[in-house]
């Protein structure tokens, strides 16, 4: 018993580190554009959401925006098996480097971000963490959140209409719904 216990210790550990591999296509349900708020969980900023933005490609990059900060040389990864069935990690997660202030109004500056998520249906659910440090002055602090819900967006064609389609409908005043009402 006492040489198995070392082997599977063993196994454990490196079932943690493994780092995902970069050339993975992205599973299907995720492929998309998702949108939504993230509640930040530490105390120290006035703002307590972030929006989230992310576009996820087939083969596994992903763009988007976390705050005002834009999302770098981003990939989506599925989490390791047995990290999953230990309870400490989600489905996916996303690694990825952050463009300029999370939080421009706080100049809040962070250079990395990890998001952890599941899929449910058409939502994604997780949390959030930033680069930093877990003491010292809020300049260099963590930043969290949890109980991120990013919904999948539906992107609308960029056509003009069909000559099918009905005219745009007409406001009382006779005007184009497209223009300002006139008083």
């Amino acid at each position: 018993m006492r040489s198995v216990l070392p082997s599977v210790g063993a196994l454990i550990l490196a079932a943690l580190t493994c780092a995902p591999v970069g050339a993975q296509r992205a599973d299907s349900a995720v492929v998309g554009s998702w949108s939504g708020q993230a509640p930040i969980t530490v105390p120290w900023t006035v703002q307590r959401t972030l929006a989230v933005r992310l576009d996820i490609k087939e083969d596994g990059s992903v763009t988007g925006a976390i705050g005002d900060a834009r999302l770098l040389d981003a990939r989506i990864y599925p989490e390791n098996r047995v990290v999953r069935a230990i309870g400490l990690a989600r489905q996916y997660a996303i690694d990825g480097k952050l463009n300029g202030c999370l939080i421009r109004a706080e100049g809040v500056l962070r250079d990395r971000v990890h998001l952890s998520l599941d899929r449910s249906e058409q939502t994604l659910a997780g949390d959030l963490r930033t680069s930093g440090s877990y003491d010292g002055r809020p300049s260099d602090l963590i930043v969290t959140a949890k109980g991120i819900v990013l919904r999948r967006v539906e992107r609308i064609a960029a056509q003009g209409p069909t000559r099918d389609a009905p005219p745009p409908a007409r406001t009382k005043r006779g005007t184009d719904p497209y223009t300002e009402m006139q008083p």
